[in-house]
């Protein structure tokens, strides 16, 4: 017969710390992105392309005219990403054609830029993207998502800002 298990006194005691992480700001970032993403995800999935590699593309085709093929260490801070999550996402772009991964000016990096196909892969999504961004706007507000946005855009600076001990 099983028995009850009841939460040792120190569990019990310190449960009440645990109340506070119900504001944990990394979670409800967290679980909001991944709310955005299932949102985005059941739009795109008719392009081929993940929200991510969609952002990929974007942003290789917003910046490829002016600089050129990207380090993949500069695309992964800019996406806010680490290097080994870019990697991941980016081979089925580059399994596709859809980005080109060239040697960068030592023989240690890799650059990437986005390949002819991908910007018709990335004109292709647009679409899709749009639909899945008015839709979601539709649902939240134009006015909240300015105002979400600037506050976004203030929590990832502080994220870089020094951190205390």
């Amino acid at each position: 017969m099983p028995q009850d298990k009841a939460l040792p006194s120190t569990a019990l005691a310190s449960s009440r710390g645990l109340v506070q992480t119900s504001a944990c700001a990394c979670f409800n970032v967290r679980k909001a992105a991944r709310a955005v993403t299932q949102h985005f995800a059941g739009f795109m999935s008719e392009t081929g392309l993940t929200e991510t590699q969609f952002s990929i593309l974007a942003l290789l085709a917003q910046t490829g005219p002016q600089t050129g093929p990207l380090p993949m260490g500069k695309l992964a801070e800019m996406l806010f990403m680490d290097r080994t999550t870019l990697t991941r996402n980016v081979r089925p772009l580059q399994t596709k054609a859809l980005v080109d991964i060239v040697p960068g000016q030592d023989s240690r990096t890799r650059e990437v830029m986005i390949t002819d196909p991908g910007l018709e892969a990335l004109n292709d999504a647009l679409p899709a993207w749009s639909r899945a961004q008015e839709s979601l706007l539709a649902s939240f507000g134009h006015e909240d998502w300015r105002d979400l946005k600037g506050r976004l855009e203030h929590l990832t600076a502080a994220t870089r800002s020094p951190r205390s001990p």
